[in-house]
């Protein structure tokens, strides 16, 4: 989940030359508002299909797509089983990356 100001999204955009004109909501699966609120209605299959449908239109002319982390923002509580729920239905293969901080 991305907002329009995604920082990660717009590296990938200004490294590879991606068209800009293109919009996010086209690279995203949803934004992080759409996402927050499909949960708290109880509608997580939904979201779900939206994401996925949206990956198959975006990735269908496309050599290589990079996915990042489903990022609930302060709601963070959700990210990692998101990210896993999504790689598991988008059939992708996962690098995941983390930092905890020690005590």
């Amino acid at each position: 989940f991305a907002d329009d100001d995604d920082r990660k999204m717009r590296a990938m955009r200004d490294v590879f030359s991606i068209d800009h004109n293109e919009s996010y909501n086209k690279a995203r699966g949803a934004s992080r508002q759409e996402a927050i609120q499909m949960l708290s209605k109880g509608r997580e299959e939904e979201l779900l299909d939206v994401v996925v449908d949206k990956f198959l239109n975006y990735s269908a002319n496309k050599d290589f797509v990079l996915v990042s982390r489903a990022s609930l923002g302060k709601h963070r509580q959700g990210d990692a089983f998101w990210t896993a729920k999504l790689a598991a239905a988008l059939s992708l293969p996962v690098i995941y990356v983390t930092h905890e901080a020690r005590s």
